[in-house]
């Protein structure tokens, strides 16, 4: 399920691709779940990924 963690729900992982990496230079920037690099990946294995994490 995709949620907006600004609505307060537990997000087990946060998906990002190449794009979203350090886009604006911030680097204070924390969150309890895994961080998923999808940066030349198909869906099918980030799917993989998220399946690891349960």
């Amino acid at each position: 399920m995709v949620v907006n963690p600004d609505h307060g729900e537990e997000v087990i992982a946060t998906i990002v691709t190449g794009l979203d990496q350090n886009f604006m230079n911030m680097q204070d920037i924390s969150t309890t779940g895994t961080v998923i690099n999808a940066s030349g990946m198909v869906p099918s294995q980030i799917l993989s990924r998220l399946k690891e994490l349960d």
